[in-house]
């Protein structure tokens, strides 16, 4: 299995992580920033716009709590994405109540639009790197989500 770490190079390797995945997102931030230029949408709205697309209809409360935003937060982007025509708001068959949002035909366009610039800026980024280091960084990425959603769930954020 390998050398076992000792709490002071886990600290180390966490203090490094921590500071390149901060500079990855600030840089990413600024890129989001810029392309906001051309789309008429905010950082917080693509993200909400991302979370109906890849998990589908759902209500208000469930789309704040995947977005790990507060109701007002995440109301103030709806209101803006149904606006603009990128969600729908409907009558929520299960629970009078509540509505459900959705996102419509042009919201789903406008995703796969920025999708593919994003896909597209990827690949130009990694292209030079073989395909098992990006497998590796892949699966490194995928099981740190994994942790850090994990950890805010148990938490009860």
């Amino acid at each position: 299995m390998g050398k076992q770490n000792t709490d002071r190079e886990i600290i180390k390797d966490a203090e490094e992580l921590y500071d390149l995945i901060s500079e990855l997102s600030r840089l990413y931030s600024y890129r989001d920033r810029d392309a906001k230029a051309c789309i008429d949408v905010t950082l917080t709205e693509r993200f909400a716009l991302r979370m109906l697309i890849k998990y589908g209809p759902m209500t208000l409360f469930s789309l704040a709590k995947r977005l790990q935003l507060d109701k007002s937060t995440t109301s103030r982007a709806v209101d803006s994405l149904v606006l603009k025509r990128y969600v729908s708001r409907s009558a929520n068959k299960e629970d009078m109540r509540s509505i459900v949002l959705e996102a419509t035909a042009s919201g789903n366009d406008l995703w796969m639009k920025l999708f593919n610039q994003e896909a597209q800026h990827m690949a130009e980024l990694i292209k030079e790197y073989d395909p098992g280091e990006r497998q590796a960084t892949k699966n490194f990425v995928k099981n740190l989500l994994n942790s850090l959603t994990m950890d805010i769930l148990n938490k009860g954020r």
